[in-house]
């Protein structure tokens, strides 16, 4: 499943539409259609297999401060059964979200004022039973505002890759280690973990370009696993929103967004969802044109459940 959120300058309100998405075979149909009010944007989503509830956390601004909203879509009725809810109140999360097998959403939510461009955050986790959140690690660490975000559940443990490039691992009870990116990449982040593999994944852009790398604690030089073909030198790969990818781990697909893009096949700019089989590194297309009109993001796999 995709979000596709699109900016209306000067209204009210901001269209949105989720989408879901056939990476192999390029199908895409409309889920459902809603409105965000005006100056919302979509910082992080998760997705529940098996309730097939596709989960968004939004900021938009009440009054003179921004705050942090949940919404959730079920999308076999086709409808909203979430619909902003303050899960923090007082906090501003600006990281991605990442899900549980128990369908507990894990967090980090600002807890201090900003000072260039960093602030303390807390690790917090939101159980959908109580609908209500609790503290796991107060001020854990000190990032980057924005990044994404991902849950090693066999270790406890939330990883995030904030905008600065720098991998945090933040263990429920407390232990933080934290890795700034490789000197020879110039930016890293959308991190993925493989549970069914307890495997993790980073993309990376340096001089040779776009690739894929297997996450290992403990370092910053992680082994290359694909590169990614993006067609010509003039593509680029640059997303605004936290969250951006997703992975597949039945078939170990991993899934990314690229916004604005033009390349030799394109010459005019698009958006696009670039997969790539973890496994044989073959590649998978899906564009969409129209790329100065909307934003994509928030892509979410929904998968076969073991039995």
């Amino acid at each position: 499943a995709l979000s596709s959120v699109w900016y209306s300058p000067g209204a009210s309100t901001t269209p949105a539409t989720l989408l879901s998405i056939d990476v192999i075979t390029n199908k895409t149909t409309d889920i459902m259609s809603w409105k965000f009010s005006n100056q919302t944007y979509v910082v992080g989503t998760a997705f529940d297999q098996f309730n097939m509830i596709y989960y968004m956390l939004h900021n938009q601004k009440v009054g003179a401060r921004e705050q942090s909203f949940l919404s959730a879509i079920n999308v076999r009725t086709k409808s909203f059964v979430i619909q902003d809810l303050e899960i923090s109140p007082g906090k501003l999360i600006l990281w991605d979200i990442d899900i549980d097998s128990s369908g507990k959403l894990h967090y980090l939510a600002k807890n201090s004022a900003e000072h260039s461009g960093k602030a303390i955050v807390s690790y917090e986790v939101w159980d959908p039973s109580h609908q209500k959140s609790h503290v796991v690690v107060p001020e854990a660490a000190v990032l980057s505002v924005f990044g994404s975000v991902s849950y090693i559940e066999d270790k406890e443990t939330l990883l995030v890759c904030d905008s600065d490039s720098t991998v945090t691992s933040i263990s429920e009870n407390g232990v933080v280690t934290e890795f700034p990116k490789a000197s020879s990449v110039y930016s890293q982040g959308q991190l993925e973990w493989n549970n069914a593999t307890n495997t993790g994944y980073i993309l990376e852009w340096s001089g040779s370009g776009v690739s894929i790398h297997n996450w290992q604690k403990l370092t910053n030089n992680y082994p290359l696993v694909c590169s990614v073909d993006i067609e010509s030198a003039s593509w680029t790969a640059v997303n605004s929103m936290s969250d951006a990818s997703s992975i597949d781990p039945v078939n170990n697909f991993y899934s990314f967004v690229i916004e604005e893009a033009a390349g030799s096949s394109h010459p005019d700019e698009v958006d696009a969802v670039l997969t790539l089989d973890l496994n044989s590194c073959e590649q998978y297309w899906v564009f969409y044109s129209h790329a100065h009109e909307i934003e994509l993001g928030g892509p979410e796999y929904s998968y076969p459940l073991s039995s």
